[in-house]
């Protein structure tokens, strides 16, 4: 994330290469994502082996802003993809730009791979949780710990799923409709499209 935002963002807007409406669209809740995953990162750094980490891995992923947060990321993903499709079919500038940052950085992801990255974390965390798990006595003061911060981050995910769910359904309504008529010795498929009050239907003929 913080690659994105560095690498990305941050020069789209001081270079004007996009509008930052579409810069914001594109990179919606990234900056706040990563504002909260470095604040855990600091935690974690200051971590000693003497003390628990399960109840740092709790208070990260039972937080409602966090869960907000990636929820409203998801909801938006399919606007950023659309937005940044568009940009790059429309602007030669933000072409050159990425294809400039490839060529910098050949280990990194292209920018539309990078975009989906922060919302991979939650089952890398889930897994991470689970190997803790697997390594930690049950006698152990971390371990009733690590079982509620897989139970928090699992909530998580299923929250997260069910807004990206609910959001491919509204992009299968979208879609126009299709219609499939069975003759003696053909299937016609028919695509419903709507002209104001008109609905037409363009056929498309299989003979059987």
């Amino acid at each position: 994330m913080k690659y994105s935002d560095v690498m990305y963002m941050i020069p789209l807007k001081q270079e004007k290469i996009l509008d930052d409406q579409q810069v914001d669209t594109i990179f919606f809740k990234v900056q706040e994502l990563l504002m909260y995953h470095m604040s855990f990162l600091n935690t974690l750094q200051m971590w000693e082996l003497t003390n628990t980490v399960g109840d740092k891995l709790l208070d990260m992923f039972s937080r409602e802003a966090v869960a907000m947060c990636y929820c409203t990321f998801v909801d938006n993903f399919s606007n950023s993809e659309r937005t940044l499709e568009t940009c790059w079919n429309t602007k030669s500038s933000f072409q050159k730009f990425c294809e400039m940052k490839l060529r910098m950085n050949r280990n990194k992801l292209p920018l539309k791979a990078l975009l989906v990255q922060p919302v991979q974390r939650i089952p890398r965390y889930e897994l991470l949780i689970k190997r803790l798990l697997e390594s930690t006595p049950k006698d152990y003061s971390d371990h009733a710990l690590l079982v509620e911060a897989e139970s928090a981050i699992h909530r998580l995910a299923l929250r997260v799923n069910a807004v990206h769910a609910a959001g491919e359904d509204e992009n299968i309504e979208r879609k126009d409709p299709v219609c499939i008529f069975m003759f003696t010795d053909q299937i016609v498929f028919t695509v419903a499209r709507r002209r104001g009050s008109q609905v037409i239907k363009k056929p498309i003929f299989l003979r059987l």
